[in-house]
């Protein structure tokens, strides 16, 4: 088993777990899309998708943090400034 992969397993385990808790507590989960920063889960919309449908949990669904998008565009936009 390859690097990310296994960091993906760990993943999906660790939330399995979450899930497994919060739900004793009547709690509900959202994974939440991340920046594009290497070595991240959760950057695109399909990957968010099969995180979820691979814990196979009812308590766990979708967080979209609209601002998580806005710093990372600002970082860009400064990163091309300062490299001119």
């Amino acid at each position: 088993m390859q690097l990310p992969d296994m960091a993906w397993q760990q993943s999906i385990e660790g939330l399995k777990e979450i899930c497994d808790f919060a739900n004793d507590l009547g709690i509900n989960i959202g994974v939440e899309n991340m920046p594009n920063m290497q070595h991240i889960f959760g950057k695109r919309p399909g990957e968010l998708l099969g995180m979820i449908e691979s814990l196979e949990r009812e308590n766990v669904g979708l967080t979209l943090d609209m601002g998580m998008p806005i710093p990372t565009a600002l970082f860009l936009i400064s990163w091309r400034i300062l490299k001119k």
